[in-house]
C-alpha cells in the first residue's frame, strides 16, 4: 500500500511540474508574439518613413550641399539594412539627424514648396508614430525579458530557447 501511495505521489508531484512548464511555455510565447507584432508595426511605420525619403531628397536636391544630400542617402540605406533592435535604433537617429540637416537647408527652398511641406509634415507624422509604437514595444520587451528571468519560467526559456530581447532607443525628432 506504502509502495503506491509513494508512485502517487510522485505522479502528482511529475504532473504538477509538467503543467507549471505547458503554462510557463505559453506565457512566454505570448510574451515573445507581443514583442514580435510591436516590432512589426514599428518596422511597416519605419518603412513608410524611408519611402518618404527620396523624394524629399529629390525635390530639395537642387538647393543642398551634396554632402547634406549624400548623408541622407547613405543614412536611409544604413536604415533599410539594419535588422536588430538596436542596430534600427543607431541607424533611425543618424536617419534623423540627416533629415533634420535636410530641412534646414530646404526652409527657404520655394520650389515645389507646398510638396516639401506636406511631405515633412507627413514625416514628423510618422516620427510620432515611430515614438508611440517604440514605446509599446519596450513595454512588451520588458516584459517578455521579465518573463524569462521569473521562476520556473526561466528554466523553461532556457531550455526552449527563448533568448533576452534588446530596446529599441531610437529618438525620431521631427524633421521639421
Amino acid at each position: 500500500m506504502t509502495v503506491i501511495v509513494v508512485i502517487a505521489i510522485l505522479a502528482l508531484i511529475v504532473l504538477v511540474m509538467l503543467v507549471a512548464g505547458v503554462t510557463a511555455y505559453r506565457r512566454l510565447v505570448r510574451a515573445e508574439r507581443a514583442v514580435a507584432e510591436t516590432w512589426a508595426a514599428i518596422d511597416a511605420e519605419l518603412r513608410r518613413r524611408h519611402d518618404l525619403v527620396p523624394e524629399l531628397v529629390r525635390l530639395v536636391a537642387a538647393g543642398q550641399e551634396r554632402g547634406v544630400l549624400e548623408a541622407v542617402d547613405r543614412a536611409r540605406a544604413t536604415a533599410v539594412g539594419a535588422k536588430e533592435p538596436r542596430d534600427r535604433a543607431v541607424a533611425e537617429s543618424t536617419l534623423t539627424r540627416a533629415l533634420r540637416s535636410l530641412a534646414e537647408g530646404a526652409d527657404g527652398y520655394a520650389a515645389h514648396g507646398g510638396r516639401i511641406v506636406a511631405l515633412r509634415a507627413e514625416l514628423a507624422a510618422a516620427e510620432d508614430r515611430i515614438d508611440r509604437l517604440g514605446t509599446a514595444y519596450n513595454e512588451a520587451v520588458i516584459a517578455y525579458n521579465a518573463a524569462i528571468q521569473a521562476r520556473p519560467a526561466n528554466i523553461v526559456a532556457g531550455m526552449t530557447g527563448f533568448t533576452r530581447r534588446d530596446l529599441f532607443q531610437a529618438r525620431t525628432y521631427a524633421a521639421t
